[in-house]
């Protein structure tokens, strides 16, 4: 015989409803989805009235602990509605992500593709400035005189212009994308000629993982040697990110990450795009 449950219901005691075991989970949700409009509503109403830079420092707190910060100070290629020439906060507020950032022993990388949003990057203190398609020569002169690094994914741009049609991309999108696509190579060609302190980045997610090499070959195109090239993806990349003491060189105490090529990458920096051999750790993982 089926048990039945019993309630207390005004002083009534008896079985429970068929509707009961569904009744309180919709109770449930249904208080859980009131608070969580009670506090768009709430966020919505207070938000203007926060200084920005603060709520910005209240999300970088948890941020932090993953590594490294990234700031929006500029507009994006792959975002509709913005304009990667234009600034996205201002010098303060980017000054303040490198603040806290600093308190926690890190620092910040500015996806930047405008000069202005650039200048202010650099001005504030990020390490370094991801893209820079569309910087002058006052910002390369500026990143010289702070030390500040230059992380240019070249290859993103074919692939989107390639790829982007097939993938849905939109006009917009396609439009910043050959907007930024040649302005990015000259001004890395001129970036290396001034020497900025130039690592590697390759953007991918927005191409397959795998083919990150490929950038290795605009590197050279566009004016560093092979050698130049290789150390910018190894003991440069490694400076960047303060773990030279653990990556981006063969020596006593660091993580043994190797790989080998057939063939001479000084001669022609693409075999490595063809990794047949790679160790880990000091374990074999390949080859």
């Amino acid at each position: 015989a089926a048990v039945a449950t019993t309630m207390w219901l005004g002083g009534w005691r008896g079985p429970a409803p068929d509707f009961l075991p569904w009744l309180w989970p919709l109770l449930w949700f249904l208080l859980k989805l009131l608070v969580v409009i009670y506090v768009y509503i709430w966020i919505r109403a207070t938000l203007p009235r926060i200084r920005y830079d603060r709520l910005m420092a209240f999300g970088w707190k948890f941020l932090i602990p993953f590594g490294l910060l990234w700031v929006l100070a500029t507009g994006a290629v792959l975002t509709s509605g913005t304009n990667p020439g234009e600034p996205e906060l201002t010098e303060e507020e980017i000054r303040a992500a490198v603040e806290e950032a600093e308190a926690r022993g890190t620092h910040v990388a500015a996806h930047a593709h405008g000069a202005e949003g650039a200048k202010r990057a650099i001005r504030a203190g990020v390490r370094s400035i991801e893209h820079g398609c569309l910087i002058d020569d006052e910002t390369i002169d500026l990143m010289v005189e702070r030390g500040t690094y230059l992380v240019a994914d070249m290859f993103d741009g074919d692939w989107m212009i390639q790829e982007g049609p097939r993938l849905g991309y939109s006009d917009e999108v396609l439009q910043k994308t050959e907007m930024t696509n040649d302005a990015q190579r000259e001004n890395f060609a001129k970036a290396v000629k001034a020497g900025v302190k130039i690592a590697f980045g390759t953007d991918s997610g927005i191409y397959p993982h795998g083919m990150n090499a490929k950038n290795l070959a605009f590197h050279v195109r566009f004016g560093q040697t092979p050698m130049e090239a290789i150390r910018s993806a190894t003991v440069v990349s490694a400076e960047l990110l303060g773990w030279e003491d653990r990556v981006g060189s063969l020596r006593p105490g660091r993580f043994a990450d190797l790989i080998a090529v057939d063939g001479d990458p000084l001669g022609d920096v693409t075999v490595l795009e063809d990794i047949p051999f790679v160790m880990k750790g000091g374990e074999v993982v390949k080859g």
